[in-house]
C-alpha cells in the first residue's frame, strides 16, 4: 500500500509539472521551423488551395488538416489553438497508452506514472511545437489497442478497426506505417492457421479503406492513381533532391540511452528479458520497439523520438509482468524518483528557453517587417520557415516548392523560380551558394537577434 501511495504522489507532482509546462507553452508561443512550415501550408489550404495538387509537400495531409481546424475555430487565426490541439493529442496518446497497459496487467498506479512520463518525454522532444508525430502516434496506439482487444476477444471487426487506425497513422505521417510490420508478423505467427487469411484480409481492408477514400477525393480534382501514390509516399516534390535536411546526422545509440534516463526503468529491460517466464507476447513487443526505430533510417530529429517512447514503455510493462526478476521496492522508487527529477529539471530548462525564444521571435518579426513588406513573395534560406507565416509571405512557387526547409532545393532551382520583385533572404551559411548571382539582385543587410544576446547577420536580395 505504501508503494502505491508513493507512486501516486510522484504522479501528482508530475501532473502539476505538466500543467505548468502546458500553460507556459501556450502563454509564450514560439513558432519553430516545422511549425512555420505547417502553418504556412494551413493558411494556403484555407485560402482555397488543394494540398498536394496546389501546395508542394512531401508529407501526408491528415495531421495538418486536423491542426488546421484552428482556422475554423478563430476568426483571426490563433497559433495557440493549433498548439493546444497538438498538446491535447499528446495527452490523449498518454491516455490510450494507459488503456493499452491495462490489457497487460492491472497495476494502475505504475501505469499512470508511466503514461505521464510518456507525455513529459513527448513535451521534451519537440512537444512544444506543431508536429505530425503526435497524431501519427495517437492513431498507432489506438490501432494497437484494438488489435490487442482482438487477440483477447477474437471479435473480427476489431482487427478491421485496427487497420483503419493504422491507415490514419500513415496518412498523418508516412513513418507511422511501421506499426503494420509487428501486427502483420504477429498475425502470421498465430497458431490458429485457419484464421490467418481472414485476419490478414480484414486488416488489409481496414488499411486500404481510408487511403481509398482519400484517393477518390483527389480523383475528383483530376489526380490519377499513380500521381496520388507518389504524393502519399512522399515522392510528389520532384524539382530536384537538393542537399536534404537531417541527412548529415547519424543515429547514435548513446542518444537513445540518454533519452531513457528520463524513464530509467526502461534501462532494466535487458535484465528482465533474460529472466522472463514463458510469455507469448514477448516477441510482439520486441518487434514493436525495433520497428519504432525505423524512422531514424531516414533522418535524426528530436521529434522522431516520439515514435519510440510508448513501445519501450509497453515492453517494460510486459517484462515486469512476466519476468522472474523482482526489483526491490526501495530501488524501484529511487529509480522512479530519479526519472521524475530528470524530467522536472529538463522541463524547467525547456520553459526557460521557451520564454526566451518567444521574446526573441517577436523582436525578429518586427525587424523583417521593416525590410520586407507583408505578403511579399519570399524564399528563406537559413532564416526559419516560421517567418513565412509570421510575415504572411507567399511562396516563390507554391505548387512545386511550397515553403520548404533550407537545403531541399539547389540554389539554381531557387533562382529559376524567382521573379522580379521577389525576395531571397540568406544567412551567412548560405551566402556562398549565391555569390555568383549577386548582380541579379538589389542587396540590403539586417541583423536578427539570436540566443545569448548574439546577432545573426542576414542578407536580403530583391530580384531585379
Amino acid at each position: 500500500m505504501s508503494k502505491i501511495i508513493k507512486i501516486n504522489s510522484l504522479s501528482i507532482l508530475l501532473i502539476i509539472i505538466l500543467i505548468v509546462t502546458i500553460v507556459v507553452f501556450l502563454e509564450f508561443p514560439f513558432i519553430s521551423y516545422d511549425s512555420g512550415y505547417y502553418l504556412s501550408m494551413m493558411r494556403e489550404m484555407h485560402a482555397g488551395n488543394l494540398y498536394f495538387k496546389d501546395i508542394a509537400s512531401p508529407y501526408n495531409p491528415m495531421a495538418i488538416v486536423l491542426m488546421s481546424l484552428s482556422f475554423l475555430l478563430s476568426p483571426t487565426y490563433s497559433f495557440e489553438i493549433s498548439l493546444f490541439i497538438n498538446l491535447t493529442v499528446i495527452t490523449a496518446s498518454g491516455f490510450v497508452l494507459y488503456k493499452v497497459m491495462e490489457l497487460i496487467n492491472k497495476k494502475k498506479p505504475l501505469h499512470l506514472f508511466l503514461s505521464l512520463s510518456f507525455i513529459a518525454l513527448c513535451f521534451i522532444y519537440d512537444g512544444n511545437h506543431l508536429m505530425l508525430e503526435p497524431f501519427s502516434v495517437l492513431f498507432q496506439l489506438v490501432a494497437l489497442y484494438f488489435y490487442l482487444k482482438f487477440k483477447t476477444t477474437h471479435t473480427s471487426i476489431l482487427i478491421f478497426v485496427s487497420g483503419l487506425f493504422v491507415a490514419c497513422a500513415f496518412l498523418s505521417k508516412q513513418y507511422g506505417l511501421f506499426i503494420l510490420l509487428p501486427i502483420g508478423i504477429d498475425i502470421l505467427l498465430s497458431k490458429k492457421t485457419s484464421q490467418i487469411l481472414k485476419n490478414v484480409l480484414l486488416l488489409t481492408l481496414g488499411v486500404l479503406l481510408p487511403i481509398t477514400l482519400m484517393f477518390m477525393y483527389y480523383l475528383t480534382f483530376g489526380i490519377g492513381f499513380f500521381e496520388f501514390l507518389e504524393f502519399i509516399l512522399g515522392q510528389g516534390v520532384k524539382l530536384d533532391s537538393g542537399f536534404g535536411t537531417g541527412l548529415d546526422t547519424t543515429f547514435k545509440f548513446r542518444h537513445l540511452l540518454s533519452a531513457f534516463l528520463y524513464a530509467p526503468l526502461v534501462l532494466v529491460i535487458p535484465v528482465l528479458i533474460f529472466k522472463i517466464k514463458k510469455s507469448k507476447g514477448l516477441l510482439f513487443y520486441i518487434l514493436l520497439t525495433n520497428s519504432s526505430l525505423t524512422p531514424f533510417l531516414f533522418g535524426v530529429y528530436d521529434h522522431y523520438y516520439q515514435y519510440i517512447f510508448a513501445y519501450f514503455i509497453l515492453l517494460l510493462v510486459h517484462c515486469l509482468t512476466f519476468s522472474n526478476v523482482k526489483i526491490p521496492k526501495t530501488i524501484f522508487m529511487i529509480v522512479l524518483f530519479f526519472g521524475l527529477a530528470k524530467i522536472t529539471f529538463k522541463l524547467i530548462s525547456e520553459i526557460k528557453h521557451q520564454i526566451e525564444d518567444s521574446n526573441i521571435q517577436r523582436k525578429n518579426k518586427l525587424v523583417l517587417k521593416d525590410v520586407i513588406p507583408e505578403k511579399s513573395t519570399v524564399y528563406l534560406s537559413g532564416v526559419s520557415p516560421a517567418f513565412y507565416f509570421l510575415g504572411h509571405y507567399k511562396s516563390i512557387n507554391l505548387k512545386r516548392i511550397g515553403f520548404s526547409f533550407p537545403g531541399y532545393f539547389y540554389p539554381k532551382t531557387i533562382l529559376n523560380n524567382l521573379k522580379p520583385g521577389d525576395y531571397l533572404i540568406l544567412t551567412d551559411v548560405y551566402l556562398n551558394d549565391y555569390k555568383n548571382y549577386s548582380h541579379l539582385f538589389e542587396i540590403q543587410h539586417a541583423y536578427l537577434d539570436g540566443e545569448d544576446n548574439s546577432s545573426i547577420p542576414i542578407t536580403i536580395l530583391e530580384k531585379r
